[in-house]
């Protein structure tokens, strides 16, 4: 399938913009989640860490899905785990942020 420049380029800049929204919304909701306010600066380098482990780790794995398992085809199999495994994650933060937000 060929797509037209126009619409590569529109996926370009919505790809662009979302990237730009996870690091600001993390950052904001980092002194919700922290373990303390003493903590903040720690839980902002543990949570960086933690990106830049998913960006070592992710062409890995989508490697390695693509030569072991069959080809491009297979792909969609990681993008699905990752997404299910940050899912999973975004929903002990939530319920993290919403104890810490009750408890003034």
């Amino acid at each position: 399938m060929v797509l037209s420049f126009s619409v590569r380029l529109g996926a370009a800049i919505f790809l662009s913009f979302i990237a730009g929204m996870i690091p600001a919304c993390l950052f904001a909701a980092t002194p919700l989640v922290a373990p303390s306010p003493s903590l903040v600066g720690a839980t902002t380098g543990l949570m960086i860490q933690g990106s830049q482990l998913g960006q070592l780790v992710g062409p890995v794995a989508m490697a390695w899905v693509v030569t072991h398992l069959g080809g491009w085809n297979v792909a969609p199999v990681t993008l699905v785990a990752a997404a299910v495994v940050g899912s999973g994650l975004m929903l002990v933060l939530r319920q993290i942020e919403t104890r810490r937000l009750s408890q003034g």
